[in-house]
């Protein structure tokens, strides 16, 4: 078992060092992320050449779902965010 372990804890800290970077974009910003609810849209799915199109349906699904109760009344404890 220890050897397992050992084994586990050199492939996760191995594999930390190759994290991937990808862009975030501020759709709507209500004050600081730890003290509004923070949206966060992901473009899973989306081609690289889709990427300004998925910014687009972020956005737009953004203000919809803050145009319905009762996300409207709280929007502005609302931050809104696309992980490209």
């Amino acid at each position: 078992m220890r050897k397992f372990l050992t084994i586990l804890a050199l492939l996760l800290l191995g594999t930390a060092g190759y994290s991937q970077k990808f862009k975030v974009d501020t759709l709507l910003l209500n004050g600081t992320i730890d003290s509004r609810i923070n949206l966060v849209f992901l473009g899973d799915g989306y081609l690289k050449t889709e990427l300004d199109q998925f910014l687009t349906d972020a956005q737009a699904l953004a203000q919809a779902l803050l145009a319905q109760s009762p996300f409207k009344e709280y929007s502005s404890h609302f931050n809104a965010f696309a992980i490209s």
